[in-house]
């Protein structure tokens, strides 16, 4: 019986190491983005956007940092934010609707396909396959994830307490190499992706929503994703 359990541990530990995002001195030189506003035209309240110059400047700023391990492709959002709040109650959920969250797409080349990835700051998460943007909004995309990505918040101040200032969080997400891969792609298929961050404050205008990299209209417009700066190649078995 000892024996089992000792078992049991050793592969929850595992599972954690695997999962884990990566060390801290590994992020040093890893890509490192600027998130910039988005198209007013694209934002709930665009005139109360453009009366306080958030379609030019971004309020509270926000960066990403882009890493591959060995068996995750994380992504890094160190962000300022003055009034940190999360009121998601589940996964799966409507994060970006719900408080402060982050939004990756991921699309490999030459195919319809691609992953809407939602995070927030209690660490819930929500993975979204769309088959086509042809059936984008669809409720089958989001019924059975693909996958789920793990999620850790570092929060410099108090969750959901606006009775003070906050000054930021860092918020990693870590997504399964083998979850992208499991769809039949070629070795050499390049990617693309975008990222997207609603902040909400009791000290905005208005929620802010920003975006890296600049794009034209909505967040769906893949033709202006960026190259994504690692390879994501099948792992050796």
């Amino acid at each position: 019986m000892r024996n089992l359990f000792v078992h049991i541990a050793l592969l929850f530990f595992l599972e954690a190491t695997l999962c884990a995002a990566p060390a801290e001195n590994q992020w040093e030189k890893a890509p490192c983005y600027s998130f910039v506003p988005v198209n007013p035209a694209t934002q709930y309240g665009a005139e109360i956007v453009r009366k306080h110059n958030m379609d030019k400047q971004v309020r509270e700023s926000g960066t990403v940092k882009i890493l591959k391990s060995e068996k995750n492709l994380s992504f890094r959002f160190e962000c300022v934010d003055s009034d940190v709040v999360a009121q998601s109650p589940k996964d799966q959920g409507f994060l970006f609707v719900q408080g402060d969250a982050v939004e990756i797409f991921l699309k490999p080349e030459g195919v319809p396909f691609y992953w809407e990835i939602y995070a927030d700051v209690s660490n819930k998460k929500s993975c979204i396959f769309i088959p086509s943007r042809g059936r984008l909004g669809l409720p089958k995309n989001r019924e059975i994830p693909d996958f789920l990505p793990t999620v850790e918040t570092q929060i410099d101040g108090t969750l959901n307490d606006s009775s003070d200032k906050d000054k930021g969080f860092i918020l990693t997400v870590s997504i399964p190499l083998s979850a992208l891969l499991q769809r039949t792609l070629a070795d050499n298929t390049s990617w693309s992706f975008c990222v997207v961050r609603y902040n909400y404050s009791v000290y905005l205008p208005i929620w802010e929503r920003t975006v890296y990299p600049a794009l034209s209209g909505e967040p769906h417009c893949y033709e202006e994703f960026l190259s994504l700066p690692v390879s994501i190649t099948p792992i050796e078995p």
